[in-house]
């Protein structure tokens, strides 16, 4: 790959095939166009891997692996990613046009090295959920923020050096990998 994009968005998905394509073509159709998608499929058995790859886009690569669980599919698409800045999102995601260029807006501004936000959940029943960042104590200081997938955004380089997400029999939750990149 040439120019390595601004982020990659990095999708584990296993027996999924009813969603992956909509939260694939949703990331590439964001504003922000500088972006890849990496599908990791985890041993599914249905057509997740044909509906991932329906989405002709070069921006889009589909990774499969033996079944070794979520943590292990998304380290693996985090060390395939070529992009600057990491992004996760699970494969039932859907994500608002602006969700890209927003962060992207944040890092320039900023200087950030860590970026979080909220977001809304939306339920079966048609309900929303607010989704706010909340206190997260750093030593000498308090922040507000939210680690839950698509809601925050890490150098690629920075969640390699932290191990990312970790493998089988070392899974770490998105709040385990956020407090890893808070300290470091």
């Amino acid at each position: 790959m040439g120019v390595s994009p601004r982020f990659s968005v990095v999708i584990p998905v296993r027996d999924r095939a009813d969603v992956i394509g909509r939260a694939t073509a949703g990331v590439l159709s964001q504003t922000f166009g500088d972006v890849e998608v990496v599908v990791v499929d985890d041993g599914s058995v249905d057509d997740t891997v044909a509906a991932a790859r329906s989405v002709s886009d070069g921006r889009v690569r589909v990774v499969r692996q033996e079944p070794a669980g979520t943590a292990a599919a998304l380290t693996s698409g985090i060390g395939r990613a070529h992009g600057d800045w990491c992004v996760v999102l699970d494969p039932d995601d859907e994500v608002a046009p602006g969700w890209l260029a927003r962060l992207g807006r944040l890092i320039d501004a900023t200087g950030a090295g860590l970026v979080s936000c909220g977001g809304e959940q939306r339920h079966l029943d048609g309900s929303l959920t607010a989704v706010e960042p909340q206190p997260c104590t750093v030593p000498g200081e308090q922040v507000a923020l939210c680690f839950r997938p698509g809601a925050f955004a890490a150098p690629r380089q920075l969640l390699l050096d932290v191990g990312a997400f970790g493998g089988p029999g070392d899974e770490r939750s998105s709040a385990e990998v956020g407090a890893l990149l808070v300290a470091a």
